[in-house]
């Protein structure tokens, strides 16, 4: 029976359902439609495979179907970064350039693309931190802007479809 639990936990079948419900309701809100490719358990918790427009994700989530982690860090590898490009969690670069700043406040730039599923779903996420720090901060929201593009070129090694 679906949402049934074995012993307290989802099963991975369900599980997967869950995160694809999830991602499709609360992400994707209709731009597009997340498509299960497979869940298996690994380490303790599930991880479920999914494609978006022919881009594969892989999300985690706990087994009693409570907690979903969109990005997971394996704190097994021990290997540093290069030191003249270090980076942080979530890979971003450690830079020894002044912190950039207008009127005072450090600049927070959101690069991104009205066709680009991920940039879709990032952006009211990315508004909501915003406000939070109204004030505080200098948003530059460009979307298929080439504004900021020295900014972009300079610190990016992505890239940004439209």
């Amino acid at each position: 029976m679906p949402g049934e639990f074995i012993g307290g936990n989802l099963s991975a079948q369900d599980a997967g359902q869950k995160v694809l419900d999830f991602v499709n309701s609360n992400v994707l809100r209709g731009s597009s439609t997340a498509s299960l490719i497979d869940t298996i358990e690994e380490n303790g918790i599930y991880k479920v495979m999914f494609q978006v427009e022919g881009q594969n994700a892989e999300w985690r989530v706990s087994k009693d179907g409570k907690f979903v982690f969109p990005q997971a860090i394996d704190l097994t590898q021990t290997e540093e970064p290069a030191q003249e490009e270090s980076t942080t969690v979530g890979s971003f670069s450690v830079s020894a350039d002044e912190v950039c700043l207008e009127n005072g406040k450090p600049i927070v730039y959101f690069f991104g693309s009205a066709s680009c599923p991920h940039c879709q779903w990032e952006k009211p996420v990315i508004e909501q931190v915003m406000a939070k720090f109204e004030g505080l901060i200098s948003f530059h929201e460009n979307i298929d802007s080439e504004n900021d593009s020295d900014v972009f070129s300079k610190y990016s090694s992505g890239g940004v479809q439209h």
